[in-house]
């Protein structure tokens, strides 16, 4: 009798543990010197509803589970990842010629995308979390060829900052920093006091002044140095760009006194 009720606890254990799907095992090759490995998802399934909430990662060669990655401890919200099957990308995210992974989690805001990442460590030949700050990156892009990931933040529909950082020492650096950011003006200051300062606002009705800016690291100080900052005019409805003044200007340092 104690024997049949351990075998009937076994077999709930298994059928709540599931493979969500019939294609729950994918094969990658991450690197020359790596055996192909099998990525396993596991997940539960509730009133036919499959979510996933464990990736394991075997190796082909020994069959051994060299990784099994509890998904909910990193995912943003601690829910399962969307998506009844992972989506999953294999990119070397350090650059050092072995393919890291990169799961899409979950919506992140109104235009950004949340990822979990794991980077490949070689002397544990295993996958590792990442702990460079990959996952803080808004929209991160990864050049492998030049070793550069781009991101960017959004603060408004108008006000836009992009990133490029590199990997120095070890450490994800920004190395550039350009943003965008519309111009206001003090409240009372006049389409005509405007035009007095850029005679080319008399010919259209509307427009728009953006701030536009470009830092760079000075690897001899590790501080960033604005080495490009402008004013842009811009007719809102073609959004066709119709002059830039540089803030050093005569033009752009008049700007800079009547900005709110």
């Amino acid at each position: 009798m104690k024997k049949a009720f351990i075998l009937a606890l076994a077999v709930v254990s298994v059928s709540a543990f599931v493979g969500c799907d019939d294609k729950t095992e994918r094969r990658y090759k991450i690197h020359k010197d790596v055996p192909d490995l099998l990525f396993r998802e596991l997940g539960k399934k509730d009133d036919g509803n499959a979510s996933v909430t464990e990736l394991v990662i075997v190796n082909s060669e020994t069959k051994k589970a060299i990784n099994k990655i509890n998904l909910l401890d990193y995912t943003l919200q601690g829910d399962p990842p969307a998506g009844d099957t992972l989506d999953i990308e294999l990119i070397d995210v350090n650059f050092d010629g072995y393919k890291d992974i990169r799961i899409f989690d979950c919506y992140n805001g109104n235009w950004n995308k949340h990822y979990l990442y794991f980077v490949w460590d070689k002397s544990k030949n295993e996958y590792v979390p990442d702990t460079t700050g990959l996952r803080e990156l808004g929209l991160p892009v990864f050049d492998e060829e030049k070793q550069l990931v781009s991101s960017m933040q959004r603060g408004s529909a108008t006000d836009h900052e992009y990133y490029t950082h590199k990997y120095i020492k070890g450490v994800l650096t920004v190395i550039e920093e350009k943003s965008e950011n519309a111009v206001w003006f003090k409240e009372g200051v006049t389409d005509k006091q405007l035009a007095a300062i850029v005679p080319a606002l008399s010919q259209y009705p509307s427009y728009t002044f953006m701030y536009h800016t470009v830092k760079k690291l000075n690897q001899n100080t590790s501080k960033m140095e604005t080495v490009e900052a402008k004013y842009q005019l811009y007719i809102p409805n073609e959004w066709k760009l119709i002059g830039e003044y540089d803030a050093n200007s005569n033009i752009g340092k008049k700007l800079e006194k009547l900005k709110g």
